[in-house]
């Protein structure tokens, strides 16, 4: 997009969101600005935001759904939202206890058929796997594969069982936060256990229905495919899948009007029902780091000794999401976006809490570089961490590829730079010597690479 055309966009998106607003502030015309000028960077292929104020909501929407023909989305389109099915499960297990049908202090070996548990987890409570608290790593040890590549059976009960025979990396439960995928998992399968009912189906008898949030489903199956974003990393679209039985720790699919529903109910709902159950979830458990407790699900940070904002993001392989919400002023906030990148928190955040900063669009600007002076990079770089970097080059296009993970291109900003639009980071290359050496920018710190072999 060039520069007239890019100014052109912004006002636009501007006057369509703030024109219809039903309140106006100056910090929602930064919150718009910063989206326009993410999705035009390339930092996501699409933004979708809904803010709520006192029972007023307004809507900003800008980009496309799918890189390949896409619409512009709204409230209404459907995105992967990652951990914030953990909030939901949590409210599940509130419901549970609720009904006597399970304790917060049950042991889950107690709770786990004979041929799916260890001594070894004995002592680990619901309540410590909803709080993060409960000692388990962030992922089994025999899930090998990465969002990039996952197989589209998810994670299975037999890969579960045989973890949790003989589980590795744990830690003393109950001694210190350690967000865990598998924790919330492990949690979910544990609630269909005792109930006999799938999540979808426990999600929407105490979720979903109740606050009629008729988006929000596990399964691209179950939703409107008119009405699907299309993930995206960088220029990369990426597949859809089930978690299996990891669908607990970040399954669900949603739409930013349900996720304002969901919540705005924490400081509103007139169901005593539901109003109790969240209020379960808001109580602070335990310490998850300096200024920042965490409920049931829900991270608590304490901005000033009467303000605190209750918050929770997710990622998938091509989604982004954020959530948050202040009681005492009544406000709530939801984005989505269906590309991974840097995520958007700090558009949440900013406007939540008075002080906290909307993060800068990087300023970078590209140039034209002809195949031959860009062919002189391509190679595999060995990085100082251990993972190695490499670089090709497809037709005039530079990429790269971290690991395993996606092929992203490069933009060229001068002869030996390159810039990523996937997120903000940069790359420079330097030969002398001893070859060629590349260093990666990022996140305020540079890592090197030799180049082990040259294509």
């Amino acid at each position: 997009m060039n520069r007239v055309s890019s100014k052109l966009a912004v006002l636009t998106a501007l006057f369509n969101t703030i024109a219809f607003s039903t309140f106006a502030s100056d910090i929602r015309t930064e919150i718009n600005q910063a989206m326009v000028e993410r999705v035009d960077f390339g930092l996501s292929t699409s933004i979708v935001i809904g803010l709520y104020d006192k029972g007023n909501i307004d809507y900003l929407a800008y980009g496309k759904t799918d890189i390949q023909d896409g619409k512009v989305p709204n409230e209404n389109t459907v995105f992967e939202i990652g951990s914030i099915t953990k909030v939901m499960v949590a409210t599940l297990l509130a419901n549970q206890v609720k009904l006597n049908q399970l304790s917060y202090s049950s042991d889950i070996f107690t709770l786990l058929p004979t041929d799916c548990r260890s001594e070894k987890l004995k002592g680990i409570t619901l309540e410590m796997l909803a709080s993060h608290y409960a000692g388990l790593p962030r992922m089994p040890t025999n899930y090998e594969t990465p969002y990039y590549s996952l197989s589209l059976e998810g994670y299975s009960v037999e890969g579960l069982c045989e973890y949790l025979r003989n589980p590795e990396d744990l830690s003393a439960p109950n001694s210190e936060y350690a967000y865990s995928n598998l924790g919330y998992g492990l949690l979910a399968y544990i609630l269909e256990l005792n109930t006999g009912k799938n999540l979808n189906a426990l999600l929407k008898q105490v979720v979903t229905e109740p606050l009629n949030m008729r988006g929000t489903v596990i399964g691209i199956q179950n939703v409107d495919s008119n009405n699907l974003a299309q993930g995206h990393h960088g220029q990369v679209r990426t597949a859809y899948f089930p978690n299996g039985l990891l669908d607990g720790a970040g399954a669900l699919l949603s739409t930013v009007s349900d996720l304002i529903q969901f919540v705005a109910a924490h400081f509103n709902e007139k169901d005593p029902i539901l109003a109790s159950l969240f209020n379960e979830t808001k109580r602070p458990r335990q310490v998850a780091w300096e200024g920042t407790q965490i409920g049931l699900g829900w991270h608590i940070k304490t901005v000033e000794p009467a303000q605190k904002i209750y918050w929770h993001n997710g990622s998938t392989g091509g989604f982004y999401s954020f959530i948050g919400f202040d009681e005492q002023a009544q406000k709530a906030v939801v984005v989505l976006a269906n590309s991974g990148g840097d995520g958007n928190d700090d558009l949440g955040m900013a406007f939540l809490d008075g002080n906290a900063k909307i993060r800068s669009t990087p300023k970078h600007v590209q140039i034209k570089l002809e195949a031959p002076q860009q062919k002189r990079f391509v190679g595999v770089y060995d990085m100082e961490f251990g993972v190695p970097m490499e670089i090709k080059l497809e037709g005039t296009q530079l990429k790269a590829r971290f690991g395993e993970q996606f092929l992203l291109n490069l933009y060229p900003e001068s002869t030996v730079s390159f810039f990523y639009r996937a997120f903000d980071a940069s790359i420079e290359f330097e030969e002398g010597k001893e070859g060629m050496t590349l260093y990666l920018h990022q996140g305020g710190e540079t890592f090197s690479a030799k180049r082990r072999t040259a294509h």
